[in-house]
């Protein structure tokens, strides 16, 4: 297995010619395939494209992601990196605060301070 390593996970990048990332690539379309609503493994497999630098397919499932769960606060934080990884940074900061206020009303929600403080 062939990997370039960077500070922090995010930053790995896979080389695509690896027998292993071939056969994680199968792994990840077979999951997606058996539940293409599933929000987790679009997400798992967009940011799996996007280390092995396939940032179109990566852009497609990020995309996905979020059509099949908007509030997916993983997702739009992921989708921000890659952006702002593109370059797009206006767009990346949209999606940035996006994943903020989705993370505290989920936190809200999950610990009822809203609706008892």
């Amino acid at each position: 297995l062939q990997i370039s390593c960077g500070q922090h996970l995010d930053d790995v990048r896979f080389h695509t010619q690896d027998n292993q990332i071939q056969k994680t690539d199968q792994y990840y379309i077979r999951a997606v395939d058996a539940d293409p609503s599933d929000p987790i493994s679009l997400h798992s497999y967009a940011k799996f494209l996007w280390r092995c630098q396939r940032v179109e397919r990566a852009e497609e499932y990020f995309l996905q992601t979020l059509e099949a769960d908007p509030n997916y606060v993983w997702g739009l934080r992921d989708y921000g990196n890659f952006l702002s990884e593109m370059k797009k940074e206006d767009l990346a900061e949209q999606f940035f605060h996006l994943s903020v206020q989705k993370s505290k009303l989920r936190n809200e929600l999950v610990t009822g301070s809203r609706f008892f403080s």
